[in-house]
């Protein structure tokens, strides 16, 4: 019975953790109509608000480093 509980437990925090987390650093696509540069550094966001340096790829712009907050830096 111990060991069932311990397993669920442990199950449960492997979903759940994951979901609960804040979204800070996605490496994924940024909108391209948020791109904006400044001193000759590119800018860009999710959608959800938070920036990231950004880079030009062939199929769109891309975060590059950890999450720059919810504040524009342009």
């Amino acid at each position: 019975m111990c060991k069932k509980l311990f397993l669920v437990f442990v199950l449960s925090t492997i979903v759940l953790i994951p979901q609960m987390s804040p979204v800070s650093a996605t490496p994924g696509r940024l909108r391209k109509d948020s791109i904006c540069e400044k001193n000759g550094v590119y800018y860009g966001e999710h959608g959800d608000g938070h920036w990231h340096k950004a880079v030009k790829r062939s199929n769109g712009w891309y975060a590059v480093g950890d999450s720059l907050g919810k504040t524009s830096p342009c």
